[in-house]
């Protein structure tokens, strides 16, 4: 019954009625329930699985742990508070346990981290105190971790790369600092790393490179200096690539040309220089498109051929000249087009009055020159122009 408009609250005797004593799943997830969670739910033994998160639940989690065949217990996105129970170690069989965006408080119960049946554990946006355990490498069967938004205020926690089963690891915001470490190529499993908005400092480790099955790498608004390591190159299955808000430096590697699978392309607001390569033609799927905040230079390369997927372009603030390449009319689901603060040299670009979704055009502060009143040659030209 979720994902629909229910409020209220649970009945109390929601499990003892004898005809439920068979259930083995409750979802009630995406509603608007409120009150508290009836412990009467433990009165159900054959439960498998309880969804109630993304409510509004509030009060503390009720005593559930006679439910000894429970494999799922999600309570996110409520208003829970109190400490998350010791209780949850003794669910042997649990396998995913979602607790984030509630309002515990306390320390993470050492018995959690006795649970190695665990495979996904969402803990992030809880304003939980102390660090991640040592211990939590016991989980050798975990595969996504979300432990986001917390205020964890330690170096980069080593024993999360023992943990290679780990497929998505999710740290965004946490109050990391120190450097990543080499022994990043332990997570051999690896498909989405998110460690954007902490306080990671040093290089981007070569051994990045060894993760095959990466598809997201999140590294955004840390303090990672240095180049873009070459080994980039090998992430051949990558989709989107986040480095902008760092201290990166030196030209783009020539690897990068083989990430031809990107969708996102962030590299903004870093030290990065050289040309754009020419090489970007060959990333057909790409949608996002944003190298602004550097100090490339050169032309902008004529890299928009037809059939373009791109819906955002941001090359402002760089050293780039010439004229804008008129192949970016290829762009039909272009909606931004940011080349401000340049040293472009051109007239007026109408003829890009045709693109039928360019909403934002930025050409400021660069040396465009001529006529701006030219007879349209569209029907209605800019059709949907707002800035």
């Amino acid at each position: 019954m979720s994902g629909n408009s229910f409020h209220g609250r649970l009945p109390k005797d929601i499990c003892t009625h004898n005809n439920l004593q068979r259930l083995k799943l409750v979802n009630l997830s995406f509603n608007n329930l409120e009150g508290d969670i009836p412990s009467s739910l433990y009165q159900c033994p054959q439960l498998e699985s309880i969804r109630l998160s993304n409510n509004n639940f509030g009060g503390y989690v009720p005593q559930i742990w006679n439910i000894t065949l429970l494999k799922e217990l999600d309570l996110g996105s409520n208003h829970l508070r109190g400490d998350i129970p010791k209780e949850i170690g003794y669910l042997n069989y649990l396998e995913v346990l979602d607790m984030r965006n509630n309002k515990f408080s306390g320390r993470l119960p050492r018995q959690l981290w006795n649970v190695t049946t665990l495979r996904e554990l969402y803990i992030a946006n809880i304003p939980l105190i102390g660090g991640i355990p040592k211990e939590i490498d016991n989980l050798n069967n975990l595969e996504i971790l979300d432990m986001s938004y917390n205020n964890l205020c330690e170096p980069f926690p080593r024993q999360i790369w023992n943990i290679t089963t780990l497929r998505k690891l999710h740290l965004r915001d946490a109050s990391l600092y120190g450097i990543i470490p080499s022994t990043i190529e332990n997570l051999s499993n690896l498909q989405w790393l998110e460690l954007s908005s902490n306080q990671l400092n040093g290089p981007i480790p070569s051994t990045i490179g060894n993760l095959s099955n990466l598809q997201y790498l999140r590294l955004s608004s840390n303090k990672l200096n240095g180049p873009i390591p070459s080994t980039i190159g090998n992430l051949s299955n990558l989709w989107g690539l986040w480095l902008s808000s760092n201290k990166l430096n030196d030209e783009l590697p020539s690897s990068i040309c083989n990430l031809t699978s990107l969708d996102v392309l962030l590299l903004s607001n870093n030290s990065l220089e050289g040309t754009i390569p020419q090489c970007f033609q060959n990333f057909q799927s790409l949608l996002i498109f944003h190298l602004n905040a550097n100090h490339f230079s050169g032309l902008i390369p004529s890299i928009f051929i037809k059939g373009c997927s791109l819906i955002s372009i941001n090359l402002s603030g760089n050293k780039l000249q010439g004229r804008l390449p008129k192949s970016l009319i290829n762009c039909k689901s272009l909606k931004s087009l940011d080349v401000g603060n340049n040293r472009i040299l051109d007239k007026f670009p109408f003829w890009m009055e045709a693109l039928p979704q360019l909403r934002v055009l930025v050409l400021k502060s660069n040396k465009f020159d001529g006529n701006m009143s030219l007879p349209s040659q569209s029907y209605l030209s800019f059709p949907k122009l707002q800035v």
